[in-house]
């Protein structure tokens, strides 16, 4: 994740097919609950989008204690 002046940007790295729809409703729900701006890699590596979403929130809990 990379903060930036601009609207979010996505790159997601997956060997699964088939999981765009699914991808697309996870990550509306999480910029709805997390409105940013930054540059987004995601590398899957077989994950489900539902274990990315728990660890993207897990992510954002951590940046919000170090404040």
């Amino acid at each position: 994740m990379r903060p930036t002046t601009k609207d979010a940007e996505l790159n997601i790295v997956t060997g699964s097919d088939g999981f765009h729809d699914t991808w697309e409703h996870v990550l509306q729900r999480f910029f709805a609950r997390y409105p940013l701006q930054a540059d987004f890699e995601i590398n899957d590596f077989g994950a489900t989008p539902g274990v990315v979403n728990l660890r993207l929130t897990q992510a954002m809990e951590a940046l919000n204690d170090e404040q």
